[in-house]
């Protein structure tokens, strides 16, 4: 089994028990994300060909990559059920799955650099929003949070899992609530985010983007 499957099967018991998974509804669902503010520059590849300049507006698909500049953000729309996800300076992400309509959500991110923000808000139906890092998976049920590329975790409300599989190749999974707001860090588990932890995150998520 994967380690994809082995996250999927996890964060699947997480949320039966209320939360998170499985199938859309009846309504045709959203395949595409939209560029809705940038600050900066910011460019991506569509199916593995040259990178083109991002500007608001830009309709992105699975299998689209984005890479922000250094000292550049973007925020991209996920539809109605998933939000608005901001990439911060120098990051790159791929979008490998994405089915949203209004109350659900079937979305798989691949975070390959830089910082990842994002607020997730209850839904309705069953949802599923996976992000893919070098540390690990996540599975984020509901709430504010920040990913970043190590498979760090910031949480600061809400609910989310996080699976690593150590040498021993058996998946664990940590489950991270809040408040009060938690972090996960690969190989120290989940504590408690310090004071100066909170402010940077939630000041990042503050700042209005041009809309390009």
């Amino acid at each position: 089994m994967t380690q994809l499957l082995k996250v999927r099967f996890l964060a699947a018991a997480l949320l039966a028990a209320g939360s998170l998974v499985s199938t859309l509804s009846a309504q045709s669902p959203l395949l595409a994300a939209e560029v809705k503010g940038i600050l900066g520059r910011a460019q991506f590849s569509t199916g593995g060909g040259p990178y083109q300049p991002l500007k608001g507006g830009t309709v992105l698909r699975p299998g689209d990559v984005v890479q922000t500049a250094s000292q550049s953000a973007l925020d991209l729309y996920l539809g109605p059920a998933a939000g608005t996800v901001r990439l911060t300076g120098s990051a790159t992400l791929s979008i490998d799955k994405m089915r949203v309509n209004d109350t659900t959500s079937d979305v798989e991110l691949h975070l390959k650099g830089g910082e990842m923000l994002g607020k997730l808000g209850a839904t309705t139906g069953t949802s599923k929003f996976v992000v893919k890092t070098a540390g690990g998976i996540g599975a984020v049920v509901k709430g504010e949070f920040r990913f970043d590329a190590r498979g760090h975790l910031v949480l600061l409300e809400g609910k989310a899992l996080f699976v690593t599989t150590p040498d021993s190749g058996e998946p664990v999974a940590n489950s991270l609530s809040a408040p009060p707001a938690v972090f996960y860090m690969p190989g120290s588990g989940v504590r408690p985010a310090p004071a100066e932890l909170q402010k940077e995150v939630r000041k990042q998520a503050k700042v209005k983007l041009p809309k390009g």
